[in-house]
């Protein structure tokens, strides 16, 4: 099990993969860009929607909690020892 994952090997170790074509384990900048299309429009009416609604304080509020206040378990921000 101490085999490193094909995702975190270089790009030359890929050639001759037999899952090639089969499996996606590198991701491009056209993927990303693809799954923002997808997403975007939900979360521009998600954030619309609580706007338009009145709850706006509670979008805010969330935004300078998920900021400022407590870190996730396996957040780092970089200024921290790494997690054991």
């Amino acid at each position: 099990m101490n085999e490193i994952p094909c995702t975190a090997q270089s790009v030359a170790a890929c050639k001759g993969c037999t899952l090639t074509g089969r499996l996606m384990c590198r991701y491009e900048a056209r993927d990303t860009a693809h799954f923002f299309m997808i997403v975007l429009p939900f979360f521009v009416t998600s954030i619309a929607g609580i706007i338009r609604s009145g709850y706006s304080g509670w979008l805010l509020g969330w935004l300078a909690y998920r900021i400022f206040g407590a870190k996730a378990p396996g957040f780092s921000r970089g200024d921290e020892a790494p997690l054991p």
